[in-house]
């Protein structure tokens, strides 16, 4: 979940400064995840961009909306009795060769009171 890494989270989100006391991180684990993506992306660069370039690699823009929830087993199959989570934002991604794809995120996760926007890094597998 953009938004939600667990390098982003800083003592000051947690209950009185404490790492062990996170409900907004805690929600994050279980056995079991649901996940939904929704994304409007755009071609900016390549064969067929919005500016024509066939020598580069494609380039992208995204604006996207995640949701999340997180149970365990003993839940049972009412995984909607947990809380999820959400995020919005938008995206420039790079198509490496159709290898790899560099993203650069501008994310607001919507569960996080305590944490704004901010610039997210991640490179994934093509697909």
């Amino acid at each position: 979940m953009r938004g939600y890494d667990d390098a982003s989270f800083s003592r000051d989100e947690c209950s009185g400064g404490d790492p062990g006391n996170c409900p907004t991180f805690d929600r994050l684990y279980g056995s079991r995840i649901g996940v939904l993506n929704t994304e409007l992306r755009v071609p900016v660069l390549g064969a067929l961009g919005l500016l024509r370039s066939p020598a580069v690699p494609p380039v992208e823009a995204a604006a996207f909306f995640d949701a999340g929830v997180a149970w365990d087993r003993a839940d049972g199959s009412d995984f909607f009795k947990n809380r999820g989570v959400t995020s919005h934002g938008v995206a420039m991604r790079v198509n490496m060769f159709g290898f790899l794809v560099a993203e650069i995120d501008f994310v607001h996760p919507n569960d996080r009171p305590r944490k704004g926007w901010y610039w997210q890094f991640s490179i994934q597998p093509g697909f």
